[in-house]
This record gives structure tokens, sequence and C-alpha cells, in this order.
């Protein structure tokens, strides 16, 4: 085996740094060439993730605000009131989103899944409890039976339900 004399070692290390020094040279070169457009597509990818965020919290507070309403509604529906009871009919109508249509025109139902694209997907579940309240309401001429009715109205805070002995006035 032939031994590598000392010079010979360093002049080899000095010709492969040599070397890699140019190929980090060439490469930073390319790279500072094409660093606005790397900085632009950045920027972008940063609106874009931006963007979606702020749909996503825009659809999660609309989500928020419409389970507010439908508990509302739902609170009012058990009021002793005969008012308040038609007004949750009508809030629980407003706010439970209408079925796609599944036959007519092709242009109608674009533009139906349109409209509906932008607001708070709602399970079709849910859906599904909220139309048969709406039907149960409906149907029963608003008039509930006792036992159903709040002690209280659903805006005075307090959602007890009355006592086996309690009377109500």
């Amino acid at each position: 085996m032939d031994w590598i004399r000392p010079g010979e070692w360093g002049a080899a290390v000095l010709d492969f740094l040599r070397k890699a020094g140019d190929v980090v040279v060439s490469v930073l070169d390319v790279v500072m060439h094409y660093l606005p457009l790397l900085t632009l597509l950045v920027a972008a990818g940063v609106a874009v993730v931006g963007l979606n965020t702020f749909r996503l919290r825009v659809k999660v507070d609309h989500a928020d605000q419409w389970w507010k309403r439908a508990q509302y509604a739902l609170d009012l529906s058990r009021s002793a009131d005969e008012q308040m009871r038609r007004t949750s009919v009508e809030l629980l109508q407003a706010i439970v989103p209408e079925e796609l249509p599944t036959v007519g025109d092709r242009k109608q139902r674009r533009a139906a899944r349109k409209a509906n694209k932008k607001m708070w997907k709602i399970r079709d579940q849910e859906a599904s409890v909220i139309r048969n309240v709406l039907n149960d309401l409906t149907v029963d001429d608003l008039r509930m039976p006792e036992d159903f009715l709040l002690s209280q109205d659903p805006g005075e805070g307090s959602m007890e339900e009355p006592d086996e002995g309690e009377v109500r006035g």
C-alpha cells in the first residue's frame, strides 16, 4: 500500500475544497437569481393559508351564531306564551336551510348549491330534528301540554323544569 505524503494529501484536500466551493458559488448564483421569484411564491403561499384561515373563522363564527339562534328558538317553543311559540316557529323556519332541489332546471340546482355553499351546513339529522319540532309545533296549532312548557320565558335566564307539585298559573 502506498502512503500519501503529507504535501500531496494537503493538495488533494485543497483541490476538493476548491471544487466544492465552486459548486456552492454556482448554486448560490442560481438561488440569488431566482430569489425574488421564491419570495413571491412564499408570499403567495402565506396569503392562501391566511385567506383559508379567515374563511374557516367566518364559518365557525356563523356556526356559533346559528346554534345560538336555534337554541333560542327551541327555548321559545317551550314558552307558555302562544305568541312566543309562534315566534319560535318563524325563527326555526328561517334558520333551517331548505333542502336542495333534486329535480328541475339545471341552472336552478346550480344556483341553489351556490347559495348554500357559503352558509353553515348542518347535518341532515339536525335539520330533521328541527323540522320535526316545526311539524309538531304547527300540527298542534302551537298548543303544548303544560308539562312541556318552561316555568319562565327563555329570555329570563332560567330553564328549570317545574317541580311535580308546582302549579302553573
